[in-house]
């Protein structure tokens, strides 16, 4: 996934564009790597309801951070899109 951002942004001409989608992209890749940590806890003791509630925050960090990675891959399409629309 962040290399697929990373080709994204690497065809993105304007910094802030490129910048925007590498920084999405890192907070889903550390969103899911809390997310993997929470869920490694869980299996080691399912039966922990703090555990259980840390993997569901976990969960949701990890959608709010793909929701966010999808908004700046549109907004740097559209960014891309309305440029070369002016020139």
């Amino acid at each position: 996934m962040v290399s697929a951002a990373r080709g994204a942004a690497a065809t993105a001409s304007e910094a802030p564009i490129r910048e925007s989608l590498i920084s999405a992209a890192r907070q889903v890749a550390d969103s899911a790597i809390g997310l993997i940590s929470s869920s490694k806890k869980v299996a080691g003791d399912s039966q922990n309801q703090l555990l259980i509630d840390e993997l569901s925050r976990a969960f949701q960090d990890l959608t709010s951070r793909v929701t966010g990675l999808i908004r700046a891959v549109k907004e740097g399409a559209t960014g891309e899109r309305d440029a070369n629309e002016a020139v």
